[in-house]
């Protein structure tokens, strides 16, 4: 953003609205990985998954990492909070 006072541009903390998970997520390395996909922690301790297959197909190992994600965020996560369609 251009802080006219200081007439430069200034770093801005990103609106959660509006924040991507690449944003978001915490840390350098994903907690589980393998060849289809990733999960993330993200900042608010849930833990969050990302496909990394040719336009985001779903695959044997990305079905396999959502199995093992869905067990690792039992144990060691929070649960997300329900979002509201308005």
């Amino acid at each position: 953003m251009f802080d006219l006072a200081k007439s430069e541009y200034v770093k801005t903390a990103p609106d959660p609205r509006y924040a991507t998970f690449t944003i978001l997520k915490k840390g350098n390395a994903p907690v589980l990985k393998n060849d289809g996909a990733e999960a993330w922690e993200s900042r608010d301790g849930v833990l969050g998954l990302t496909f990394k297959t040719k336009a985001n197909s779903i695959d044997p190992d990305v079905i396999g990492m959502l199995s093992q994600a869905a067990a690792k965020a039992e144990e060691d996560f929070r649960r997300a909070r329900h979002w509201q369609l308005r």
